[in-house]
């Protein structure tokens, strides 16, 4: 056959649905877009009964769909006919191809045996383990570590996947408190003597605690009796050195000064300029800072007790202090010169007054500091 070029107009063909196509379009959506954002609106009660007996399934998993909005206007519409959520008082049970259709296409747990021997974790080193039949006769299983603690998350995950199993363990939290601990779950011979309500420290909760790490004591023997009062009286000074290097002091009060700053601080006197007490530099360390914010693994709080109760509080930072020689170019130790000090307790600063004010305000109020993040990041 041979095609045949011509300039007549009529040989063009029409626009149109072409009918030479093998699939024809068979969905198509033709709904329009959202005019608006969608709000939130509060609405009656329909209670649990209709949400906890839902049963998932994959389509549900895969066809996951996020909605972002603002917080509920606080209007209140009846459009919510509650007739429809409410059981099915002639007790007639679901008929078997909806409830056929509603399960899983797949057998879980027949391609999960199916697909066994092909998860198997391998070292590329022992050929041999490929054409085994049982990867692990050789010893421990090869499976990393990281893989386990996925595995494990994985699981506790799935626990909570309904309603039904969020309530149940809501409720059983309120049962476990009745259940009486006398023993230590992993050390034998550690007993419970006495059970007291720990509360969060609300006195000195807006005031920010330090956990320091020494290398090694920084006490020397003939100092063992003031060990204890010194160490209460001790203080930490940044400095940088002549190379632009950050280094911490470690202050504490002359043994001639040690009475007047152990009553200063039982008694929150403030000195003047006439009326500081003499520090001496005692050693230097390199430091290592990390802050609840930026780089602790996790937080870290400590307990305290007054007045026969028991207080928790919340560690801010994590100091590190490691002994910094004082060395020459060529490795020598070289003899420190002595450093004193003239320190005084003082009034919080406007910019301490103001922090402490948000730290107690973050106790008081947990969730307002996240919703303001959230009212700067719609502004941004």
């Amino acid at each position: 056959m041979a095609l045949q070029s011509s300039g007549n107009k009529s040989n063009v063909p029409s626009k149109g649905p072409r009918e030479d196509l093998i699939h024809k379009v068979e969905l198509c959506k033709s709904l329009p877009e959202l005019p608006n954002d969608p709000k939130l609106l509060e609405v009656s009660s329909i209670g649990l009964d209709a949400l906890s007996e839902v049963t998932f399934n994959k389509l549900m998993y895969i066809n996951k769909q996020e909605l972002f909005m603002e917080t509920h206007l606080g209007i209140f519409v009846d459009l919510v006919d509650k007739s429809v959520f409410e059981k099915n008082k002639d007790g007639n049970e679901i008929d078997e191809t909806d409830a056929y259709l509603l399960e899983d296409e797949v057998d879980e747990a027949k391609q999960n045996r199916n697909k066994f021997g092909h998860n198997i974790s391998v070292p590329w080193m022992r050929k041999a383990e490929y054409i085994g039949g049982d990867y692990n006769r050789h010893g421990a299983s090869l499976k990393h570590k990281a893989h386990r603690l996925v595995e494990k998350k994985v699981v506790d995950d799935e626990q909570y996947l309904n309603i039904e199993n969020r309530i149940e363990a809501i409720e059983k939290t309120f049962e476990d408190i009745h259940i009486q601990i006398e023993k230590h779950p992993l050390h034998n011979d550690v007993y419970a003597v006495e059970e007291m309500d720990i509360f969060p420290d609300f006195e000195n909760w807006k005031i920010p605690f330090v956990h320091v790490t020494f290398e090694r004591n920084p006490f020397n023997e003939n100092e063992k009796e003031l060990y204890e009062e010194l160490t209460n009286s001790s203080m930490l000074r940044g400095n940088i050195d002549a190379n632009n290097l950050q280094y911490c002091e470690f202050l504490v009060p002359k043994e001639n000064d040690l009475p007047k700053v152990r009553n200063d601080i039982e008694k929150c006197r403030k000195n003047t300029p006439f009326d500081a007490s003499n520090y001496d530099c005692l050693k230097e360390y390199s430091w290592v800072i990390k802050t609840k914010d930026d780089g602790m693994d996790q937080k870290e709080y400590f307990l305290s007790e007054r007045d026969g109760k028991v207080y928790y509080n919340e560690m801010d930072m994590s100091v590190n202090l490691k002994y910094r020689a004082n060395k020459t170019k060529d490795g020598k130790d070289v003899k420190r010169r002595k450093k004193g000090y003239k320190l005084m307790l003082t009034d919080p600063s406007n910019d301490e007054q103001e922090m402490m004010y948000n730290r107690d305000n973050e106790l008081l109020n947990p969730y307002s500091k996240d919703d303001q993040e959230e009212v700067e990041d719609e502004s941004n």
